[in-house]
């Protein structure tokens, strides 16, 4: 519940301190991310610490609406590295033209593969894109911090992460 609580306090405070935002998102842009997390991984009581590197590439077909596919490397503590491909959707809050970041609330479902039990996972995130690049028309490069739930269910029971990602993107 801690977790919980924590996470949605993050989602809050990106949402407010970006309330003032437009960034580089249009419709009909591309945008190819990595990123990653190091963050901890807990279920019956017991919590190890989780790696994470991820490549990300989603098509923006509003100015708002972007789903994408990812794949991960993911490798938690006393654990074999095991692999994550799925899809997301970001929804963004577009505002001012002007700002260099963009808030977003996004979910995302995908299967983990290259384990003895490969999971089904499904999850939430927010976060904000900081542009640090811009192209007139559209396009460019921005960071990443994305605030995320991960729920992990295998045949044996489920796991939660609770994590933070960062990562860095080009538009184009």
């Amino acid at each position: 519940m801690r977790n919980t609580r924590l996470f949605l306090f993050v989602l809050l405070v990106l949402a407010v301190a970006s309330s003032v935002s437009m960034g580089h998102v249009r419709k009909g842009i591309n945008e190819l991310s990595l990123r990653g997390s190091i963050d901890v991984v807990s279920a019956n009581g017991n919590s190890n610490t989780s790696t994470e590197i991820g490549l990300g590439l989603g098509h923006s077909f509003t100015d708002n609406l972007q789903p994408g596919v990812n794949f991960s490397l993911v490798k938690w503590e006393n654990v074999d590295a095991f692999g994550t491909l799925g899809g997301f959707v970001n929804y963004y809050f577009l505002t001012a033209p002007e700002a260099r970041t963009v808030p977003y609330l996004g979910g995302a479902v995908g299967m983990g593969y290259g384990s003895g039990d490969d999971p089904f996972i499904w999850g939430g995130h927010g976060g904000v894109k900081i542009f640090v690049v811009n192209n007139a028309g559209g396009g460019g490069g921005a960071l990443s911090l994305e605030p995320f739930y991960q729920r992990l269910n295998f045949e044996a029971g489920g796991i939660d992460n609770f994590g933070l990602r960062t990562g860095i993107s080009v538009l184009f």
